[in-house]
């Protein structure tokens, strides 16, 4: 499996007229929605498209309701999700009542995942 990428100059705003280093950024042929990727396993793995439907929702919102309990959540070879938080102006710990708008979701991909040299189809 071959990925495209591209070089860019890491930005640094901080030193103007310097070389600046190069680093790698995939270059995306594109994204797949939800319902795209439904059709796909439907396709493929003839099961019911509102089966696969439903069963996308249920566990985009188990995971939500686990994410917001503080679970880090596992999804088989795939990987496992946890929530990450970048809070300006943090001066002492203290308990957020309800997750600051700052909150993001973090994707950690297990080995197996990210580096399969199996072929695609």
């Amino acid at each position: 499996m071959s990925v495209n990428y591209d070089l860019y100059e890491t930005p640094n705003p901080d030193k103007e007229g310097e070389v600046l280093p190069l680093h790698a950024r995939v270059v995306l042929k594109g994204s797949y929605t939800a319902e795209e990727i439904a059709d796909q396993v439907v396709a493929f793995q003839h099961m019911p498209h509102a089966q696969v439907v439903g069963i996308i929702e249920a566990i985009s919102k188990e995971l939500r309701h686990l994410l917001l309990k503080g679970f880090s959540v596992e999804l088989g070879d795939i990987g496992y999700f946890t929530l990450s938080l970048s809070v300006d102006n943090w001066r002492k710990p203290f308990l957020f009542i309800e997750p600051p708008p700052t909150t993001m979701i973090a994707f950690l991909p297990f080995s197996v995942f990210r580096f399969s040299n199996a072929p695609l189809p």
